[in-house]
């Protein structure tokens, strides 16, 4: 496991996290390292999809995936390259668990929302 992941308290795995992983099948350790992975994997999953709402509606996944590694790399402070691996792994997962995804306005209350099919 990566020194700089357990350098730090892993966050809590999300439940939708544990269902995104296990519905494509990717095996994690039901261990500490397993769980702080997941962990970790569910904070790029967020920063993403928060990201996803500063686009516009009907933007395709991997268009979405694209912007998001050159906003990551354009940051202030561009993250190690550790961060960029963690944050594809979680992000090539994202993208198993998904077909036909797309982001498109509620009406009703403004908002965004991640729609498949």
């Amino acid at each position: 496991m990566n020194a700089p992941i357990e350098a730090k308290k892993s966050p809590e795995v999300k439940p939708w996290v544990r269902r995104v992983v296990e519905a494509v099948g990717v095996f994690i350790p039901t261990n500490a390292d397993g769980e702080r992975r997941l962990g970790w994997w569910g904070v790029e999953m967020a920063r993403f999809l928060k990201f996803c709402k500063t686009l516009p509606a009907e933007t395709a996944l991997r268009p979405a995936m694209e912007g998001y590694g050159r906003y990551l790399k354009s940051s202030v402070q561009p993250p190690h390259d550790w961060q960029l691996e963690q944050a594809r792994e979680a992000l090539r997962c994202f993208q198993k668990s998904t077909e036909n995804w797309h982001m498109r306005r509620r009406m009703r209350r403004g908002g965004w929302n991640w729609a498949s099919g």
